[in-house]
């Protein structure tokens, strides 16, 4: 656990990476958000998948740096 919050503190982002798959849901249902995270877990990408089976909402996961990823979900997001 203390090497995740490490990872994710060096790395500079708000998200955790066990954090970051719960945050998806939420954000679906309300039809948008983003944030910025670690690399996603393979729990992470299961939900996204998940909820893609669900909800009409486009979600994109990006790398935008080395160690930083951002999760776009909603509006002006294509399916990837």
């Amino acid at each position: 656990m203390a090497r995740e919050t490490k990872r994710y503190l060096d790395a500079g982002v708000p998200v955790g990476e066990r954090l970051a798959d719960q945050l998806l849901l939420p954000m679906a249902l309300a039809g948008a958000g983003r944030y910025r995270t670690t690399e996603p877990t393979p729990h992470t990408t299961t939900n996204v998948e998940t909820i893609r089976e669900f909800l009409e909402v486009a979600i994109e996961i990006e790398k935008v740096e080395k160690k930083v990823f951002e999760i776009r979900l909603g509006a002006g997001v294509t399916a990837t």
